[in-house]
């Protein structure tokens, strides 16, 4: 048994953060340069890509992996996949 509060409170912050509100982008965008002259203080997640829903998950992915075994709760939890939902009907599951 393990103490969750930790790892959700990590999540939350995360979502809220660094993903919510925040304008995906490929890193070749040419809105950048536009986007930080006008507001300086947009939100942008700039991706080595398009921000697929497949690249995302396999970040989130990673990011809790690597929270949990920084942390003191990796001896009791195991993040085995991180699972999205585009829409109700389509879905994807990063599992490694």
């Amino acid at each position: 048994v393990a103490e969750f509060s930790q790892l959700k409170s990590y999540w939350k912050k995360l979502i809220t953060e660094v993903f919510d509100h925040s304008y995906m982008c490929n890193e070749e965008d040419a809105l950048i340069p536009v986007l930080k002259s006008t507001n300086p203080e947009c939100r942008l997640l700039v991706f080595p890509g398009d921000p697929t829903t497949e690249l995302i998950s396999v970040i989130m992915f990673a990011k809790m992996q690597n929270f949990v075994h920084s942390s003191e709760i990796r001896h009791f939890v195991r993040i085995t996949g991180i699972n999205i939902e585009e829409t109700p009907t389509n879905s994807l599951t990063c599992d490694r």
